[in-house]
């Protein structure tokens, strides 16, 4: 009888340890699914980077060839002033010189 009281004392404990290894096993397993989840959340937000980087990589390409054709655009407009001034300055002398010979054409009636 005595066996038999510590064949079941030893069964009790026995049970109890294997539902504590049971307990911890599922716990480790719950925190596994856990890391899993977060490990998956983290690949969808570094995939969401890696896109929003491109975006920009892309975007500040688009600004670069915006500002090269801006720069052409204001050298273009900066060179078409200066023909411009020249040919105001042109037809300003042009016109100073007409007036000229139409104001000595006028003497020249007046002393006639």
């Amino acid at each position: 009888q005595d066996l038999q009281q510590e064949v079941q004392q030893h069964s009790q404990k026995g049970e109890a340890e294997a539902k504590s290894v049971l307990r911890s096993v599922t716990d480790l397993q719950e925190a596994l699914r856990e890391m899993q989840r977060q490990t998956t959340k983290f690949e969808t937000e570094a995939k969401d980077v890696r896109q929003n980087v491109t975006d920009l990589y892309q975007a500040l390409q688009e600004v670069q060839q915006q500002t090269k054709q801006c720069k052409a655009g204001t050298l273009g407009l900066r060179e078409r002033i200066e023909d411009l001034q020249q040919e105001v300055q042109q037809n300003t002398q042009k016109g100073e010189a007409e007036a000229k010979g139409i104001l000595q054409s006028v003497t020249d009636l007046q002393e006639a």
